[in-house]
C-alpha cells in the first residue's frame, strides 16, 4: 500500500465561503436561502472576463514578478 501525502492548502471556493477580500468575489455570494445558492442563477461573477478583471491580473502579475505580491 502506498503511502498518500497531501501537500498545499484546501481550496476554498468564493462562491460558497466568501470571505472580506476576497478578489472580485461572486456577487450574492454567502447570502442566505435560494437567493444565496452558489449553483443557482443569483449568484454570478461579472467581472471575469471584464477589462477591470484583466488589468487587475495583470496588475497583481507585474507586482508578483517584482517581488512586490
Amino acid at each position: 500500500m502506498t503511502d498518500i501525502q497531501k501537500i498545499g492548502t484546501p481550496l476554498r471556493d468564493a462562491a460558497v465561503d466568501p470571505r472580506p477580500g476576497d478578489f472580485m468575489a461572486p456577487v450574492n455570494a454567502g447570502k442566505p436561502g435560494p437567493g444565496g445558492d452558489p449553483h443557482g442563477p443569483n449568484v454570478r461573477s461579472y467581472e471575469m472576463g471584464s477589462r477591470q478583471y484583466e488589468a487587475a491580473v495583470a496588475r497583481i502579475r507585474a507586482e508578483r514578478a517584482e517581488g512586490k505580491a
